[in-house]
């Protein structure tokens, strides 16, 4: 159908309680790049967005491009409703936000020299369009590989407890240490950690090898299950059918853990933070002060060191929500309202939303977790902060006075540092 080439699919204004929906745009530009290929009425087939391909490098002109990203954008709405149907009752997933992560072109003329830019580009479609290779596969595939590939959206499925990836390919993806760490707090079954660690070593020594072997007589990267000849090279002394198990039990406790409310890896995103101590960040000064220097002087470096890890954080935050701001203004209006000291449920009546999206967007313990622990990291290789860094005690004592201070006002009325840290990074970010 020739709309598949001449309409962007794309968030647009509605009554409705979000103020968004999935809806079309006409691309004139494009229906003209259409007649001057000599099309009319075209069905979607490689051989057009070949020929489409093929004209935009040439002619470096925006309508071919439009063209492909129309076609792309069908693409990618219809994969982004395939998750919200398979994966939204379960997970909490809400298309609107689903969306977000890939249909966010509003038919801006482009050519192929915003290709050259340095990746990730904005908007999605670009994205897609940068390394495509027509000669590998048909572009809508490439559009939804790059959509499941895609770092914000895989940031969305997890913190709501989803992990695209099959246990076997997580178990191979994962670490030596993130196996410890995850069955140590989320391990369940009769092996101890030495016995997981074991199984996980042997696990990914043989797994490269029987994967060549499935994409060799496959075809495909995916679809690859472990057969009895792999589990008995894996763990020779036991059946398969134990060795098995096993791997399932390790996949899991590895996926709860990455996917686990609170760990060692930062807070849920949502969390709002819990009532504190104001008088921690002068506790943590106090515990630490002796002839080298004052609890006054150990105060001021300390803010000086949430300053320096607040600035690079706060600005990776913003810059990664800012490409949703114009499909979605309450967005930003959220992140400005919190900069001003507004609460989450002020800020959710402001902006049209559940506070439970306010959460979600702001992840204000985490952020203010990331924060704390790259000041400690800082502080700890101060002398008079030598002996917080090695008391284990000690050192999550201090993470969590910083983290504490930075979510609460100093005093009744004033704003918090973290939402001051938004407020000075969000003008440098606005058009």
């Amino acid at each position: 159908m020739v709309r598949d080439y001449t309409e962007l699919r794309l968030l647009v204004s509605c009554p409705s309680p979000r103020g968004l929906t999935i809806g079309g745009r006409s691309l004139p530009l494009a229906a003209e790049a259409l007649a001057q290929q000599g099309v009319e009425d075209p069905d979607p087939s490689p051989a057009l967005d070949r020929q489409l391909l093929a004209a935009g490098q040439a002619q470096n002109v925006p309508g071919p491009w439009l063209c492909l990203r129309a076609r792309i954008s069908h693409a990618l709405e219809e994969r982004l409703r395939a998750y919200e149907r398979q994966y939204g009752q379960a997970y909490g997933l809400d298309l609107i936000d689903l969306a977000s992560h890939g249909l966010d072109d509003q038919g801006e003329p482009r050519t192929s020299a915003d290709l050259a830019a340095s990746p990730p580009l904005r908007p999605f479609t670009l994205e897609v369009l940068r390394d495509y290779d027509p000669s590998r596969c048909s572009l809508p595939h490439w559009a939804r590989q790059k959509l499941h590939c895609n770092g914000d959206l895989k940031a969305y499925f997890r913190q709501h407890g989803l992990l695209l990836i099959s246990d076997w390919a997580l178990l191979a993806d994962s670490s030596e240490r993130r196996a410890r760490v995850a069955w140590e707090r989320c391990g369940a079954g009769a092996m101890d950690v030495n016995q997981a660690l074991a199984l996980h070593r042997a696990y990914r020594q043989h797994y490269p090898e029987a994967m060549a072997v499935h994409r060799q007589s496959s075809g495909r990267r995916s679809g690859w299950r472990p057969d009895p000849a792999f589990l008995r090279a894996v763990a020779p002394e036991q059946p398969t059918t134990t060795t098995a198990e096993q791997l399932w039990a390790l996949a899991t406790a590895i996926r709860r853990f990455l996917t686990a409310p609170t760990s060692s890896r930062g807070f849920a995103d949502g969390e709002e933070a819990a009532v504190v101590d104001p008088s921690s960040l002068e506790a943590a000064a106090g515990e630490v002060a002796d002839d080298q220097a004052s609890a006054a002087e150990l105060r001021q470096r300390i803010e000086q060191a949430l300053e320096r890890a607040a600035g690079p954080l706060v600005a990776a935050t913003l810059k990664a929500d800012q490409p949703r701001w114009t499909a979605d203004p309450s967005r930003l209006l959220a992140w400005q309202l919190y900069g001003q000291g507004l609460s989450q449920r002020e800020l959710a009546e402001q902006c049209g939303h559940q506070q439970a999206w306010v959460s979600k967007l702001l992840k204000e313990k985490q952020l203010a977790m990331a924060i704390a622990t790259a000041a400690a990291a800082e502080l700890k290789r101060h002398p008079a902060f030598a002996a917080v860094g090695r008391s284990v005690g000690g050192a999550e004592r201090l993470v969590e006075a910083l983290r504490n201070h930075l979510v609460t006002p100093e005093r009744e009325g004033d704003v918090a540092p973290l939402r001051q840290a938004i407020c000075r990074a969000l003008p440098s970010l606005l058009p």
